[in-house]
């Protein structure tokens, strides 16, 4: 399908998007609402994982997982849809960064308490675990990018390296106890911007082979685009540009070197003192040393058991754990279960 038709089909209302519609359209009188409430049929409401608040609160998730949009078995990094408009704003969060971009039109966000207006060809990134909601009541066309949190330093590992503020965020979310909310980009409705957005909502829709391969590199050079035209208009609310920036090298030199890694090699490479190393990785990730270096190792361990074949004793010696026992026990702390069963659960091979 070309970009053209693809723009002129977002346009047209889904079955959703038409009961959503027709539901806001109630709620402008008491009368109209207690119709249509009387003739809603429930079944159909959680069949289509319809949200109604106030009539169906209990049918409304508060936290979405990667399961709500992720296969558990899939390769799929990076998911797009469109947002189904006249949807119910109610408040949420999410495991995986969501990216949400104005194709046209304008939509409204409240994150964490805080109004956010966004126009034609605004991009704002949200944070795992943030509380917020949208709300789109007319014909805007906004399309959400989902990316996958658990997986994220692993398939865009090239793009954290960089020291820029939105690879500062991306780790920062990740790894730091308190991390910034959203980032916001202002393209002013910039067309390159906007292909960019339909050709990887083409190439999800149509997943042809190797889709999820070209999906992550389409949005490696998707934010490589929008830092070269757009760094310096970027808007990120309660950071300070220069400790963040510190921050991310700090991280970044933990997961170039996390196989090995000392605090005391640490400390040397920053020209810190070992206590004062300690505390900046408390301020910066919420833990301890070892327990940022756990997290990053198992996470690693994570993706080498859906992704790969490789015989578990490796993956551990890979991920520094030359003794499989002990990161087999340390697995199964975080994740409930054994290597061999998360493996046989998730794999992708």
């Amino acid at each position: 399908m070309s970009l053209n038709k693809l723009f002129q089909n977002l346009y047209i209302y889904n079955e959703s998007e038409l009961f959503y519609k027709n539901y806001y359209f109630a709620k402008q009188n008491p009368e109209s609402l207690k119709l249509f409430i009387d003739n809603l049929d429930e079944d159909y409401i959680v069949n289509n994982n319809l949200i109604i608040p106030y009539i169906y609160n209990e049918k409304i998730p508060q936290l979405m997982k990667d399961e709500t949009y992720f296969e558990c078995n899939s390769k799929d990094n990076v998911i797009l849809i469109k947002h189904n408009r006249y949807t119910p704003q109610f408040v949420h969060e999410h495991i995986f960064f969501e990216m949400i971009y104005v194709l046209s039109g304008k939509c409204y966000q409240v994150i964490n308490h805080h109004n956010v207006h966004m126009k034609e060809g605004d991009i704002c990134i949200v944070s795992p675990g943030v509380k917020h909601s949208i709300g789109v009541f007319d014909d805007s066309i906004i399309i959400n990018v989902l990316i996958r949190r658990s997986t994220f330093e692993d398939a865009f590992f090239d793009f954290l390296r960089n020291n820029n503020l939105l690879s500062s965020f991306f780790l920062n979310s990740i790894y730091k106890d308190k991390q910034n909310d959203y980032i916001l980009f202002h393209t002013n409705n910039d067309k390159s911007i906007e292909i960019s957005i339909l050709e990887m909502l083409s190439e999800y829709n149509e997943q042809d082979r190797y889709y999820n391969n070209i999906l992550n590199h389409l949005i490696m050079v998707f934010f490589a685009k929008l830092l070269r035209d757009y760094e310096d208009s970027i808007e990120v609310p309660n950071v300070t540009k220069k400790g963040t920036l510190n921050h991310t090298n700090i991280l970044t030199y933990i997961q170039d070197n996390y196989v090995d890694i000392t605090l005391e090699e640490l400390a040397n490479k920053f020209h810190f003192s070992i206590p004062y190393c300690s505390k900046i990785i408390k301020e910066i990730a919420g833990c301890n040393f070892t327990q940022l270096l756990q997290r990053i190792r198992l996470e690693r361990a994570e993706s080498l058991l859906m992704n790969t074949n490789i015989p578990i004793a490796d993956i551990s010696n890979n991920v520094g754990y030359p003794n499989v026992e002990h990161f087999i026990r340390l697995f199964n702390k975080k994740y409930n279960m054994s290597p061999s069963k998360y493996r046989k659960n998730t794999t992708k091979v």
